[in-house]
């Protein structure tokens, strides 16, 4: 079946990225793809006379790029987001659905007045003689979501989904060789790090700095062995696989370089070619040198839907 190309677009706290393309079975479509930078950023307490500003320079450049589609997906890719897998019973949809909105509070710590909360089925599992489902959970704050809500005003289009980055990153480490992976998204506002277990989220978090002006390569590495030190400590003294570094510091060659000299495993960008994925379309040859700035965005690409 035949899939038309949609429009994926990306709110970090300082830029927004944009993605028109599709996926098909290991390949990625893509046929256009520009950043926005925001020099004011979205903050939390803009009126909604700026929001709707932004959403119209959104809509203005993919009209200039000829990003043109009906459809469009969101990923939120900020700080504040809370996320997690667990295995839960297996029951049928509706009591899945049931019980997890009722449980919800037990396996996500945030405070539901302030936070929208949400979950996926990523697959059934297996121990011993039981099966269990395996659970994306995922607390955004509720601003974050009505702000969506606003700009998605100025746009001639139907946004069909909105989803967290930490969700369109695990997306592209489910049929990898390597699903036992850290990745650290570096972004101009410190962005994140998030550890797979097993094709499942071990571990994600926010990292500590407001921003990486002036940090060291060192001092992020800190950070990251101490999630080193978590997911051996859980597997008998088992090294992870790899660290991948996405995010617009992520693509720069020397992060890259100098946190390889820090850290005791291998080092490399996340692009679509590592996670056994094949970049296709009109843009795909430019697409290769910044397509580690927007891995979340092609995670997003493969969801089905």
């Amino acid at each position: 079946m035949f899939r038309r190309n949609k429009l994926y677009i990306s709110l970090e706290e300082n830029c927004v990225r944009l993605l028109l393309g599709r996926a098909d079975g290991k390949r990625v479509f893509v046929e256009g793809f520009a950043a926005l930078s925001l020099e004011e950023g979205l903050g939390r307490a803009r009126d909604a006379g700026d929001l709707f500003a932004v959403g119209e320079r959104i809509k203005n450049l993919a009209q200039e790029q000829g990003l043109s589609a009906k459809r469009y997906m969101v990923v939120l890719d900020r700080r504040g987001i809370v996320a997690r897998t667990a295995r839960v019973p297996v029951l049928k949809p509706r009591l899945l659905d049931r019980f997890l909105r009722n449980e919800m509070g037990s396996f996500l710590p945030v405070d539901p007045e302030e936070y929208v909360s949400d979950y996926a089925v990523l697959q059934m599992v297996e121990e011993g003689n039981e099966k269990y489902y395996q659970v994306f959970l995922a607390g955004v704050p509720r601003f974050m979501v009505e702000q969506v809500g606003v700009m998605a005003q100025a746009w001639d289009a139907y946004v069909e989904a909105v989803e967290v980055a930490p969700r369109s990153v695990l997306r592209l480490f489910q049929r990898s060789s390597q699903p036992d992976s850290l990745v650290l998204n570096l972004r101009a506002d410190g962005g994140f790090v998030m550890v797979m277990e097993k094709r499942g989220l071990l571990v994600y978090a926010d990292l500590p700095f407001a921003s990486l002006a002036g940090v060291e390569a060192g001092e992020v590495a800190r950070e990251v062995r101490g999630y080193l030190d978590f997911y051996s400590s859980r597997n008998q003294g088992k090294t992870i696989d790899q660290v991948r570094l996405a995010g617009q510091a992520g693509c720069d060659g020397e992060w890259v370089r100098e946190l390889a000299e820090f850290l005791p495993v291998p080092v490399e960008m996340l692009a679509a070619s590592g996670v056994g994925l094949a970049v296709c379309g009109r843009r795909a040859e430019a697409f290769s040198q910044a397509e580690c700035a927007y891995a979340a965005l092609i995670g997003a690409l493969l969801r089905k839907g």
